[in-house]
């Protein structure tokens, strides 16, 4: 029983964070018109490890899915690493409870920042 309540509080905040995240982005895409949205990089000017995640969704819900992956090529993976955890007590997902696979995550998305920088973040405007 306990397990079943602690499921279903994960996908309301699941769910709670998906509806923020768009209406982030509707403000700051169409209302705001701006691009880049930024905190870590307004205030450091230097990109963030998700850099570029904002632009490759809306790339992505535009259906230019080639932008997208150019923009954050691991953008796909967030609502899969949020399934993943809010599922974590199931079978079926209970990689989640591993913290070798969170460990993996973390290199992976560290190696993919550390490319980005050298290939693309350097001397490029859009980033």
């Amino acid at each position: 029983m306990k397990n079943s309540k602690s499921i279903k509080l994960n996908i309301i905040i699941f769910i709670s964070l998906i509806i923020v995240f768009f209406i982030y982005l509707a403000i700051f895409y169409f209302v705001l018109k701006q691009n880049s949205i930024c905190l870590f990089k307004k205030i450091f000017h230097f990109p963030c490890p998700t850099c570029g995640t904002t632009r490759a969704y809306i790339n992505f819900f535009k259906g230019d899915i080639k932008s997208s992956f150019y923009y954050h090529p691991l953008f796909w993976l967030y609502p899969i690493l949020g399934i993943i955890y809010i599922f974590r007590n199931t079978k079926l997902f209970s990689i989640g409870k591993s913290k070798l696979f969170w460990i993996l995550m973390l290199v992976l998305f560290a190696v993919t920042y550390i490319l980005r920088i050298i290939f693309i973040f350097k001397n490029n405007p859009l980033f």
